[in-house]
């Protein structure tokens, strides 16, 4: 039996894809809920990109926050539930948003879904 070197591409390169979400939504969610019990600050939104890879669609949001007097920023991506002409809507620039802060490394941040307010948790996942 003699493999098609082109059907194989067929195969991995769908399996790197879903290996490397799998990676990714892994670290993730370690990072998100190692977070939890770091601080929670106001932050602000400063804009939105739309992002998609593949079939899916997302949007990567800029954002400051502030600690004990200084201004960091930091950026963040997610997979959206509903189109991006909707999160333009919801994550409008100068929106407020929930940023919880690394206690020892302050310019370490993380924006957690469950702590944002219901529309911001409806729109993204």
């Amino acid at each position: 039996m003699v493999l098609d070197p082109f059907s194989l591409i067929h195969w991995i390169a769908p399996a790197i894809a879903v290996g490397g979400s799998i990676v990714y939504f892994v670290m993730r969610h370690v990072h998100v809920n190692r977070s939890r019990s770091w601080p929670l600050v106001p932050g602000t939104i400063e804009g939105t990109m739309e992002k998609s890879v593949g079939h899916s669609r997302g949007v990567e949001i800029t954002y400051v926050y502030w600690v004990e007097g200084h201004v960091y920023s930091g950026q963040c991506d997610r997979m959206l539930r509903k189109s991006f002409t909707k999160a333009e809507e919801v994550l409008i620039k100068g929106r407020p948003i929930l940023v919880r802060y690394h206690p020892l490394q302050p310019e370490e941040a993380v924006i957690v879904d469950d702590d944002q307010f219901q529309d911001i948790r409806e729109l993204v996942k």
